[in-house]
């Protein structure tokens, strides 16, 4: 019998100031020195919560800022593959140190269905899904959805809710011995 783990993750709070009247990314990926999200994530698979894969909890914060080599002032994040990101006009913009570059992580003007590939990571697409509302600590919230793919192991689905950030994301993992996305 094969398992697929997904592990699903939720924000449980988020300490934010005020994003009206900033850039479009800005309110869907506030990135403001103090920021911070608490996440509690779990291990499912088709029979529900797999105790033995774990469950647990971090925060990833908005450390400080800095100004990169491309002249770009990034966020500095914790907890964090992706360290470096701005949030500017209808973007957010990740930078890799090791290549010295900035690429898009996520377009907020991407039409359903439009996807990019991420130069520093082999492989790896970014698809923008769906736009949506789901309720946030009592109020309805627009949201968009991505899909992260490394094409090897899995995908990633994303969920940004304006003037949350990234407030959801579960991971699909291939079943072993296969190429199948499994999208249960």
């Amino acid at each position: 019998m094969s398992r697929t783990l997904k592990i699903v993750v939720f924000v449980s709070i988020a300490l934010l100031g005020g994003t009206h009247g900033s850039s479009i990314a800005q309110e869907y990926f506030p990135l403001h020195v103090g920021n911070e999200w608490h996440y509690h994530w779990d291990s499912y698979d088709y029979s529900g919560p797999v105790p033995e894969f774990g469950s647990g909890e971090y925060v990833v914060k908005v450390l400080r800022d800095t100004v990169m080599p491309n002249q770009q002032r990034y966020a500095v994040l914790s907890q964090s593959h992706r360290r470096y990101l701005r949030a500017d006009s209808a973007a957010v913009f990740s930078y890799d140190t090791s290549t010295q570059t900035e690429y898009t992580l996520y377009d907020l003007t991407a039409a359903a269905k439009e996807s990019w590939q991420l130069p520093v990571a082999m492989h790896t697409t970014v698809e923008f899904t769906a736009g949506g509302q789901d309720s946030l600590f009592g109020q309805l919230q627009t949201t968009r959805e991505y899909r992260v793919d490394n094409g090897l192991v899995g995908a990633t689905d994303v969920r940004l809710a304006r003037d949350f950030g990234p407030v959801f994301n579960i991971t699909k993992a291939k079943p072993p011995g296969t190429n199948q996305m499994d999208t249960a």
